[in-house]
């Protein structure tokens, strides 16, 4: 009795805590429907892709999955660690808690609120409108599906290269309780802790699960000899359930994930550029310099869901899932990744969604059987970023970087300087339905539509600041002078710190020679978009152990603003016959940018083989992507535009498998091979890093996908003798070289690597209690998950994870 007044004590404090706010300012989540089922042999996990549960081999799409088993025997606690076993997805961690999705070559190459990401993610079933909050912690999660592919039809908004599902444990019948505890190397701690059951007899259910997560970055800043906290977290999911009856249900869910971290991503300097060539470049690939101490990033993720689902009857069942979900977000970046103050840029961001699904499903096991469904959403989002370099700047006074948290307070060194406040608001609705006729036993047909109507309304302010000598800045002093006061650098007086400086001076010299200040309004514009996505399967079983299907599907993501338009114009107004900063400024605002579309082909194949000792999934793509997004740099004039020129395709081959060759041993094994090229950019643009201008890309491959990917997995489980069972697995994963930038520059190409995982984990014969060791990236492989930069300030590359060792301790009830 205790134990049922606590729980829900807890969780109807938690879940009407954050419903009651969240209307007013916050949003989230929703929806849990699955575990794994076993056959005896090979593990089969029961998925919702097609919004209703079925086997995983049963479904015509290209998937992967995860059941929470599987998540713990492979230590996937994240985005970035689930990619590693997920064929053709690739993960670029980014801070706070944010990361850029890529899935088949297609990923989101533009940024700000005026844009959405390419695909689309999913927590029970609720859509999340940003990438800011996609490397949260797995906690309390009981699958995860990864959808390659358009998937339109069904999911909607955004989701041109697939659909990334996570679902959460749904509240138990009978009492339950769980805790764990995980030391990491640098410093890393993390402890999460469960307990669910019956409130009222089985009529009220409920689940609540707490997780506290702390490290230091494995990348050490050598200006101030410290290392960034990479994680500083407390997190909760809380549930209820009600079942009135037999037939009705409902669960309400919230959650809340705050962090006071700069994220795990580690930036290194590999080729210093034009503005920072003179500054001091790290020789260990896991240490940089810089000279603002990044350590008052934040982030709040807080959100509600509630899933009411009504079986009406032979077979018919109707659901309603209703959710929204609050993000702000602020962090400092210094974008020239060295000690000297060049570049720096600050963000403060803030999303409130709100969304509600309708569905009616019929039932199966007929000739004919269909879902149907109704969709709203509508986001108000807002993006407050100050960037540029040197002369002091004061960032407004209501930029905070959370509720309890004074202001920011950074004297950011700008003298050419950009800010940009904008505010998208986004509404959408949609009609959907997939049909599924069987033609025979064996041979099914399946159409599927959605239309959707969208509007965006976008406005902000864009503010341009050039200063120089005639209003009080001095080259030849200004960086002594911001060095001397700055509270991280180094002497001033030190010769390496006068020739910088010279440099330094030099350099701003040639571009600044007065005060130009431009400041305009942008007008309140609202684009409305239309589109119709279709998705055609057919899909052919022989046998139990056999399915092969061909689908043909369409991708849409809508139009948008360029949030981060530089495009100031400088007119020779003064007659002298020269274009500089003395001259009279105008902001020229880029029109909107287009919807970009995406058709996809694919053939594939499921099944079982050798007495269902192996389960595997192969499959062969197509893709013509078109009005593709693409964030464009000018060299020439220093201004970046968003246009819809280029288009592309991509071919590509997909398998995954799980095999059971020896008694109590298991080999899980993964790849992909993606060849593409853009067959059309019609804009000729810069090399972004070696601001060659000019340049024509048609030919170059998609930014972001390996062209060949494998991971292999080989486990085997020794039984004690009644006194529980050891468990040894060990792991390879290989990647080709990739380019994520518009760049013919060999060093702005991430190089191909291999990594070796090995686990040692012990479980007690009650399964009650579990210790676990592991050693990830056994060779301490050197590796990148991203390189980016420009001529300016050069080549800077998000390094991957070095050796890491970890103790896992978890007890059950």
């Amino acid at each position: 009795m205790k134990k049922t007044l606590l729980l829900g004590t807890a969780l109807s404090g938690l879940i009407m805590g954050s419903m009651g706010t969240a209307f007013a300012q916050d949003m989230a989540t929703g929806q849990t429907d699955a575990t794994a089922k076993s056959d005896g042999d090979t593990t089969e996990v029961i998925v919702t892709a097609q919004k209703r549960r079925e086997k995983a081999q049963d479904v015509p799409i290209s998937m992967t999955t995860f059941s929470e088993k599987q998540l713990q025997d492979r230590n996937i606690t994240d985005l970035s660690k689930l990619a590693n076993y997920t064929p053709s997805v690739e993960v670029t961690p980014g801070r706070e808690g944010g990361a850029g999705l890529t899935v088949r070559g297609i990923s989101t190459g533009v940024g700000g609120v005026g844009v959405d990401p390419s695909n689309g993610v999913y927590v029970d079933g609720v859509y999340i409108a940003r990438d800011w909050v996609a490397m949260q912690s797995y906690l309390d999660v009981s699958r995860v599906e990864v959808l390659r592919g358009p998937q339109g039809t069904l999911y909607g908004r955004n989701s041109t290269g697939g659909a990334y599902n996570i679902y959460h444990n749904a509240p138990s019948k009978f009492f339950e309780a769980g805790a764990s505890a995980e030391l990491k190397s640098y410093n890393g701690q993390e402890y999460q802790g469960y307990i669910s059951g019956p409130l009222f007899t089985d009529k009220l259910l409920g689940r609540l699960a707490l997780g506290r997560t702390t490290g230091d970055q494995y990348g050490k800043n050598l200006q101030t000899n410290s290392r960034l906290k990479s994680a500083d977290s407390n997190e909760y999911q809380a549930a209820l359930e009600f079942r009135p009856t037999d037939t009705f249900d409902i669960i309400l869910r919230a959650d809340q994930y705050i962090d006071h971290s700069a994220g795990s991503a580690v930036y290194h300097l590999v080729r210093q550029g034009t503005v920072n060539e003179d500054a001091n470049f790290p020789s260990d690939y896991y240490e940089y310099y810089s000279d603002y101490r990044q350590d008052t990033d934040f982030l709040k993720n807080r959100g509600w869901s509630a899933q009411a689902t009504w079986d009406i009857g032979g077979g018919y069942q109707a659901k309603s899932i209703t959710g929204g979900r609050y993000v702000h977000t602020s962090s400092q970046y210094d974008s020239d990744n060295t000690e000297l103050p060049i570049y720096t840029a600050v963000r403060d961001d803030d999303s409130k969604t709100f969304s509600e699904e309708l569905q009616l499903t019929s039932p199966t096991g007929g000739r004919f059987d269909w879902i149907i469904g109704a969709f709203y959403y509508t986001e108000d989002a807002h993006d407050l970023t100050t960037s540029g370099g040197p002369t002091a700047l004061t960032l407004p006074t209501g930029l905070f970087t959370g509720a309890t948290y004074a202001p920011l307070n950074i004297s950011i060194p700008f003298e050419n300087r950009s800010v940009f406040d904008s505010t998208n608001n986004t509404k959408s609705t949609a009609l959907f339905g997939q049909f599924r006729y069987a033609f025979t036993d064996k041979l099914k047909g399946t159409l599927g539509l959605r239309q959707t109507h969208e509007e965006r309304t976008f406005n902000g302010y864009v503010r341009r600041q050039f200063s120089d000598a005639d209003a009080g800045f001095n080259p030849d002093t200004a960086c002594q002078n911001l060095i001397a006061d700055s509270d991280v650098t180094y002497p001033a007086d030190s010769a390496t710190q006068q020739s910088t400086c010279a440099s330094y001076a030099a350099y701003y010299a040639d571009y600044y020679v007065s005060t130009t200040d431009v400041a305009v309004a942008r007008s309140k514009q609202t684009l409305t978009f239309d589109n119709l996505s279709a998705r055609f399967v057919l899909d052919y079983t022989p046998n139990a152990d056999t399915h092969y299907y061909a689908s043909a599907t369409s991708g849409f993501k809508s139009g948008g603003f360029n949030s981060y338009d530089t495009n100031t114009i400088l007119v020779d107004t003064n007659g002298d016959g020269y274009v500089t900063v003395d001259d009279a400024g105008i902001i020229n605002f880029q029109p909107p940018f287009d919807p970009e579309e995406l058709w996809s082909y694919e053939i594939g194949v499921k099944g079982k083989a050798f007495d269902r000792k192996l389960q595997y999934a192969l499959d062969a793509f197509y893709y013509d992507w078109s009005n593709i997004q693409s964030q464009i740099y000018n060299y020439e004039d220093r201004t970046s535009y968003i246009t819809n020129d280029a288009k592309a395709k991509a071919m590509g081959i997909e398998f995954d498998a799980v095999s059971q060759p020896w008694t109590n041993g298991s080999i899980d094994f993964n790849g992909a091979w993606i060849e593409s090229e853009y067959t059309h950019f019609g804009s000729t643009i810069s090399d972004v890093i070696t601001s060659t201008t000019d340049q024509d890309f048609t030919g170059t491959p998609l930014p972001g996908s390996p062209k060949w990917k494998f991971n292999l997995g080989v486990q085997h489980t020794l039984f004690l003798n009644g006194k529980g069972d050891l468990t040894l697995r060990g792991e390879y994963q290989l990647r080709s070289p990739t380019y994520f930038v518009y760049s013919r520059d060999p060093i702005a190409r991430s190089g191909g690597y291999n990594l070796t995982n090995l686990r040692l984990t012990y479980r007690s014969a009650d399964a009650k209690y579990s210790v676990g060791m592991y050693v990830e990236n056994v060779f301490d492989e050197r590796y990148d998950y991203y390189r980016y930069g420009s001529s300016d300030t050069g080549v800077i590359a998000i390094v991957g994870r070095p050796r890491t060792f970890g103790l896992r301790l978890s007890a059950s009830y």
